[in-house]
C-alpha cells in the first residue's frame, strides 16, 4: 500500500519504510492476517503479488526507500533482491537485513526503529 501511495500520490509521500514487503501472507502472523481481512480489500491482500502487478512502474518512485527484510528469505519467495533492481529511480535504497527468514516487530524492534530514524533523517536532509 505504501508504494502504491508513492506511485499514486508522489507529492504526499517523502520516503518509505517497507517491513518484509515480499512475505507471503500466510506466513505473517495471524494477528496481521485478520486485521488485513478487515481493513483491505481482497486484491490487496496479498503484498507479494501486489508487488509483482506494481513492478514495472516502481522506478517512477523518487523517495528514499529503506527495506528491513530477514536475512534467511524462504525458498521461492522474492525478496529484497526483487525490489532493488526495480526502484531504481528512488533517491536512496537502504536495505536492512535482520536474522531469520521474517520480520518480526517484536523480535527486531531495535533494527526496526534505527531504520526508521535513519530513514526520516534522510528525509529531511532531502533524500541524501
Amino acid at each position: 500500500m505504501a508504494l502504491r501511495a508513492a506511485l499514486d500520490f508522489p507529492e504526499l509521500v517523502g520516503g518509505l519504510l517497507l517491513i518484509d514487503p515480499m512475505a507471503d501472507d500466510a506466513a505473517k502472523p495471524g494477528m496481521f492476517r485478520r486485521i488485513a481481512a478487515r481493513i483491505l480489500p481482497p486484491v490487496v491482500r496479498d503484498s507479494a503479488a501486489e508487488l509483482r502487478a506494481m513492478a514495472s512502474g516502481l522506478d517512477a518512485i523518487r523517495v528514499p526507500v529503506t527495506l528491513v527484510q530477514g536475512k534467511d528469505e524462504p525458498d521461492g519467495v522474492p525478496g529484497a533482491s526483487f525490489l532493488e533492481q526495480r526502484l531504481t529511480g528512488c533517491r536512496t535504497l537502504t536495505v536492512v537485513a535482520v536474522p531469520g527468514q521474517q520480520v518480526l516487530p517484536a523480535k527486531h524492534e531495535s533494527a526496526i526503529r534505527g531504520a526508521l530514524a535513519a530513514l526520516a533523517a534522510s528525509v529531511e536532509r532531502g533524500g541524501t
